[in-house]
């Protein structure tokens, strides 16, 4: 009974720790951080991100937004080797160094971000983008509390929907990029 009083609390604490839209992410003070689009060579489209979190913008505002929003532009920049976008918003948002840290792995069906280990739970130490015909869906793996009794969990594997929609998968007990991309490949087919 313990350990599923535990896991509840880890799993709601994943959960309703995120914003679960774009507008509970933005206010009046955000709008001093603006990004423009990937692909939008004439600016037009710009976003504010949360300023307290800067990593938390840029994995699960930003990305989202650039893989649902950019017509594919995102991804195949991404497929393509091409993180020079990716990096310099990561560098202006966060540091130099953090934007280094971050690692492009192009794969079949998908694209694996890997980021620097996080500092706070729900920063995200994967994200991958799947593409399945001409439809994207973006999984995060994320840090969560360390709660004594659930040592054996890793993250919380989540991600974000077209509609903005903050999605919970559940907590899982690997660290390795290789074995993340296992398990949503394997569940995504």
């Amino acid at each position: 009974m313990k350990y599923y009083l535990l896991l509840l609390v880890l799993l709601l604490t994943a959960c309703t720790s995120t914003p679960k839209s774009s507008a509970d992410r933005e206010s009046k003070e955000l709008q001093a951080i603006a990004v423009t689009k990937p692909g939008s060579q004439s600016g037009e489209q710009k976003m504010a991100l949360p300023t307290e979190n800067n990593v938390y913008g840029l994995q699960h505002v930003l990305i989202p937004h650039w893989t649902y929003n950019s017509d594919g532009q995102f991804y195949a920049a991404l497929q393509a080797g091409d993180t020079d976008k990716l990096k310099e918003v990561a560098t202006k948002l966060i540091s130099k160094e953090y934007a280094n840290g971050i690692k492009v792995e192009p794969l079949a069906s998908a694209v694996l971000i890997v980021f620097p280990t996080p500092e706070k739970f729900t920063e995200c130490f994967f994200v991958l983008v799947v593409k399945k015909d001409q439809d994207f869906t973006v999984y995060t793996y994320e840090k969560t509390l360390n709660l004594e009794g659930l040592e054996e969990v890793a993250g919380v594997v989540g991600g974000w929907s077209k509609n903005k929609e903050h999605l919970n998968y559940g907590p899982r007990g690997y660290s390795s990029a290789d074995d993340f991309v296992k398990d949503i490949l394997s569940t995504a087919k």
